[in-house]
């Protein structure tokens, strides 16, 4: 009983230190969350289906295009003056990822880091992320991978809060 409650308060533990935020425990509890803030969120803060578009070039030359629809659900939340990916603490990733605003309307700029845990090595991107009509939010980067070339493009779709929903009452 112990050790799965240590195991508990450990993912709970790592996923607020990947993150650097007080990530949430289940889609529930976000969707409370933005119910509860409605008011007050960024266009970016909600629940967004993640798709991705991977180009792989050799020499210059395209040799492989994939694409995923619908990757993951990407839970943004506002801590301090940064936006935060998280997800649920027993799908924890050894990866980072941050919105921050720019001064532009609808820009913020993207920031991923990747452990060696599960990539190659310790790896940043930063790349300008564009939200379209509060609904679709766009970015790509480079990524240098066992000697190749590749642009990853990433397409987020916003599903909640979709407009519909009023502020919670306590």
């Amino acid at each position: 009983m112990i050790k799965v409650i240590t195991t508990a308060l450990f993912l709970v533990c790592l996923n607020i230190l990947n993150t650097g935020a007080q990530c949430l425990k289940s889609e529930q509890e976000y969707k409370d969350y933005y119910e509860k803030n409605i008011v007050n969120l960024d266009p970016i803060e909600g629940i967004w289906d993640v798709s991705y578009k991977f180009n792989r070039y050799d020499d210059g030359n395209l040799v492989n295009v994939e694409e995923n629809q619908k990757r993951y659900n990407a839970y943004i939340i506002r801590y301090g003056d940064k936006f935060y990916s998280c997800g649920i603490p027993e799908l924890v990733t050894t990866t980072k990822i941050t919105f921050k605003k720019t001064a532009s309307d609808n820009v913020y700029l993207y920031d991923k880091i990747t452990s060696a845990e599960v990539w190659q090595n310790n790896s940043k991107y930063k790349a300008t992320a564009i939200l379209k009509n509060n609904l679709l939010l766009e970015y790509s980067y480079k990524i240098e991978y066992e000697d190749k070339k590749r642009i990853l493009w990433d397409d987020i779709v916003s599903t909640y809060p979709d407009g519909t929903q009023k502020p919670a009452t306590d």
